[in-house]
């Protein structure tokens, strides 16, 4: 293809131009996502004795660094084929850029004002794909997309969602680690809820040993591999939907290796036993990709720092308006985020749990202490933990409140039935209390020793989805809703296998249900101050 002609001016003028944008376009993109640096969603809410423990198996999240540094590699791979479809200026594929860059705007200011690095991040991903199509049309696009799009492997998944995965695959650990050390000679195994037991130690798969972060490091490792090793489409799909299965499988390895080995409590070695099952999870998944060729030969992608036929050349134009947008809308960006201000909630008063009777129609209550282990990642602002007695009945009562100013935990989580970690449940089921106007999840539970039953209820909560939804856009941490406060209360007594044992305790729990209504009526209504 012939390209027109330029006098000598134009094309001492045309270079100079362009890297005036080049370094605005730098300049005002450091200035407007400053507040990545560093990165950090919301902070570990519990941590573990270990801070590499607590870094390393979070059960959700990624480390930033790496992610971090894994995009510049990928970017710098492309960076050629890259200007050179800047060069090409193709216009096609730009309303899909002018569509991109409203929506990183507003994901942009909203992250600013809910305090959410990871919305900006989001628009950050969404800014650069835009500009990505602007400048360089659908070529720069393809170019560009997947080192942006892996930037996503930093979102964390919202704690409510979290909540639904994690404790399953903690239960799944534990019940498959008694199973095969019960098969291994001479080994007498006892399993309860997340506890396994042998006659030389007694183990807890804690969420750290869940699994899930695991899972999510293999998925990162297979589009990693899949990259640099130029696999297809088909194949870099198997990959990403096998290797959370082997994610599962290594973790499993893991505890399993915890539970033979001895010294398996001390921190360091646990750390490193994780580290080297990330190792075995990530020859496993080269192991499957080699299979995985056998079977789909030729599966090979053309994606590399090779060049674009057709887009090779003389500079052919000057910086057209374009990239005066792109530009003009990251000036926009940085202006703001000195404008927008981070929201600050309205001063409330709440009543604490701490109001509720201790004593109550010859109950008399006592604190005792709550089970970190069994709690998790669930981290309520405010809460109170006693057991009543009355002569040789016992009714132990949990509350707590979370005024959702944190979008790194949730209330909403199925252990939060469970008095301890050594229970699991037998039965569950949802009843109506009468004085409660919510469901009332009432569980059956059996523990090592003993037998419980368990009701539960949240107030002032929607439905999984919804509060996903709201911790994720961090709605809650703005004027635009009614300030809400989520109670969750949790009461339990011991009950036997008889019908009779079964209603007495459902009595019991009844009316305690009745007790505590009043004073949760006035928790849930705060007050402006």
């Amino acid at each position: 293809m012939r390209v027109p002609s330029l006098n000598p001016v134009e094309k001492m003028q045309i270079p100079e131009q362009k890297n005036i944008v080049a370094f605005a376009t730098l300049f005002l993109g450091m200035l407007a996502f400053r507040g990545l640096i560093p990165y950090q969603p919301f902070p570990a809410l519990l941590s573990t004795d270990s801070q590499f423990e607590d870094w390393f198996f979070r059960p959700t999240g990624q480390s930033a660094g790496l992610i971090f540094g894994l995009t510049a590699c990928f970017l710098y791979a492309r960076y050629r084929r890259f200007a050179a479809a800047v060069r090409n200026s193709a216009a096609d594929g730009w309303p899909l850029g002018i569509a991109l860059l409203p929506f990183a705007a507003l994901f942009y200011f909203w992250g600013i004002y809910v305090g959410a690095p990871d919305l900006q991040l989001i628009s950050l991903v969404l800014f650069c794909l835009g500009a990505a199509v602007l400048w360089g049309g659908r070529a720069g696009f393809q170019v560009i997309a997947f080192p942006l799009l892996f930037l996503l492997l930093l979102i964390p998944i919202p704690a409510v969602i979290a909540n639904q995965i994690v404790y399953p695959l903690q239960l799944f650990n534990a019940h498959w680690a008694a199973f095969v050390l019960d098969l291994w000679p001479g080994i007498d195994v006892s399993h309860s809820g997340t506890f396994v037991s042998t006659e030389w130690r007694r183990f807890q798969v804690i969420e750290s040993c869940a699994g899930l972060r695991t899972i999510s490091t293999l998925v990162m490792s297979a589009l990693v591999y899949a990259e640099i090793f130029h696999r297809g489409p088909l194949q870099t799909a198997l990959l990403l939907v096998l290797a959370p299965l082997i994610g599962l499988l290594v973790n499993f390895g893991r505890v399993l290796s915890l539970m033979l080995n001895p010294a398996g409590e001390i921190a360091a070695l646990h750390s490193l036993q994780g580290v080297v099952m990330m190792v075995v999870g990530v020859l496993l998944l080269a192991g499957l990709d080699r299979v995985l060729i056998r079977f789909i030969p030729g599966e090979t992608s053309a994606a590399g720092p090779g060049r674009i036929p057709g887009v090779e050349g003389e500079v052919r134009a000057r910086a057209s308006a374009r990239h005066w947008l792109v530009l003009a809308l990251l000036a926009a960006l940085a202006l703001g985020s000195f404008i927008v201000h981070p929201w600050e909630p309205t001063r409330m008063l709440r009543r604490a749990p701490y109001g509720i009777p201790s004593q109550w129609a010859g109950w008399r209550g006592r604190p005792i202490e709550i089970d970190k282990n069994a709690m998790g990642s669930v981290a309520p602002d405010r809460w109170i933990h006693r057991l009543y007695e009355k002569g040789s009945a016992e009714v132990e009562v949990f509350v707590a409140t979370d005024e959702l100013s944190r979008r790194g935990s949730s209330l909403l989580s199925p252990k939060t039935v469970l008095p301890e970690s050594g229970f699991e449940i037998l039965e569950q089921e949802v009843v109506a209390v009468p004085g409660l106007d919510v469901a009332v999840e009432a569980s059956v539970l059996q523990g090592e020793f003993e037998r419980a039953l368990s009701y539960r209820w949240v107030t002032g909560a929607s439905g999984i989805g919804v509060e996903a939804l709201r911790l994720f856009l961090g709605v809650d941490r703005s004027d635009w809703v009614t300030p809400r406060r989520l109670i969750l209360v949790r009461i339990s007594t011991p009950v036997g296998q008889s019908v009779r044992s079964r209603s007495r305790a459902e009595a019991r729990l009844r009316e305690f249900a009745g007790f505590l209504a009043p004073s949760l009526d006035e928790m849930a209504r705060p007050e402006a101050l």
